[in-house]
C-alpha cells in the first residue's frame, strides 16, 4: 500500500493518496512512520501548511528513520511563514551530515532576521570554520562583523576573500574600501594574480601582474616577481 500511495503522490492523485496514507497512518511500526512523513509532503504539496506541519511534527516524534529529513520540511515551512523561533529550534535538532549545511544557513538567517547578533556571530563563525568554501556565508559573516564593530577582523576575513579571487571577491573589494582597508601588500596581490591564473582568468590575472610590477621598488625586485609569475 506504501508504494501505491507514493505512486499516486508523483501522479499527483492527491485524493486517493490521502485516504491510503490516512488508512496507514493507523497501523504501527514503519507503515505509520512512513504514512506520516508522506501526508506531511502531500499536504505540503498542496500548500495546506498547517496540516504539513502537523504530520511532519508526528513523522519526526514516530520515526526516527526520517526524523531529520521531517526537521528538514518543518524548517521549509517556518521560513515560507516567517516563524523564526521555530527555524532556529527545529534547525537545532538536525544531526543527518547530509542535511545539516541547510539546517545551519536557515538558522543563521532567522538569527540574523531577529536581530540576535551574539548568537548570529557565534553561528557563522563555526559555520565558516565548518565549510569553509562558503565564500557567500563568510562575506555574510564580515558584513555581520563590520555592524559589530570588529571592523579588523572583518577587514582580515574580506581580505581573504578577495586574495583568493572567489566570486564574492567584487563585493569583498567595495566593502573594504567602505572600512578604508583596501590596501594590499605586493605579496598579497601576487597570491591573487595566481589565485586569478588558477582559475583561468588570464586577463584579469595579467592585470594584477601588471599593478605588482609597477609596485616594485627595483629591478632585482621585478626579477623576483617575474620569476614568481614564471
Amino acid at each position: 500500500m506504501l508504494a501505491a500511495a507514493v505512486d499516486l503522490l508523483s501522479n499527483r492523485s492527491f485524493k486517493k493518496a490521502e485516504e491510503l496514507l490516512l488508512d496507514l497512518s493507523g497501523h504501527s511500526g514503519r507503515e505509520k512512520g512512513m504514512a506520516l512523513f508522506l501526508l506531511g509532503r502531500l499536504y505540503a504539496e498542496e500548500g495546506s501548511t498547517g496540516k504539513a506541519e502537523n504530520y511532519f511534527t508526528q513523522s519526526a516524534d514516530e520515526y526516527p528513520l526520517l526524523r531529520d529529513y521531517a526537521l528538514k520540511y518543518l524548517i521549509e515551512i517556518y521560513r515560507a511563514t516567517g516563524k523564526h523561533e521555530k527555524v532556529i529550534e527545529t534547525a537545532r535538532k538536525v544531526k543527518n551530515n547530509l542535511l545539516a549545511q541547510y539546517a545551519k544557513q536557515s538558522e543563521i538567517t532567522a538569527l540574523l532576521f531577529l536581530e540576535r547578533k551574539n548568537e548570529a556571530s557565534e553561528a557563522l563563525s563555526r559555520y565558516v570554520e565548518e565549510y569553509p568554501s562558503d565564500w557567500d556565508y563568510k562575506l555574510t559573516f564580515a558584513v555581520h562583523l563590520t555592524g559589530s564593530g570588529e571592523v579588523d577582523r572583518a577587514a582580515r576575513v574580506l581580505k581573504d576573500i578577495y586574495i583568493k579571487a572567489v566570486p564574492p571577491s567584487n563585493s569583498a573589494l567595495k566593502e573594504l574600501k567602505k572600512l578604508k582597508a583596501d590596501s594590499f601588500t605586493k605579496d598579497e596581490l601576487l597570491t591573487r594574480a595566481g589565485n586569478l591564473f588558477d582559475k583561468n582568468n588570464f586577463q584579469r590575472a595579467e592585470a594584477e601582474y601588471q599593478e605588482v610590477l609597477k609596485l616594485a621598488q627595483d629591478t632585482a625586485e621585478k626579477d623576483r616577481i617575474r620569476f614568481a609569475v614564471s
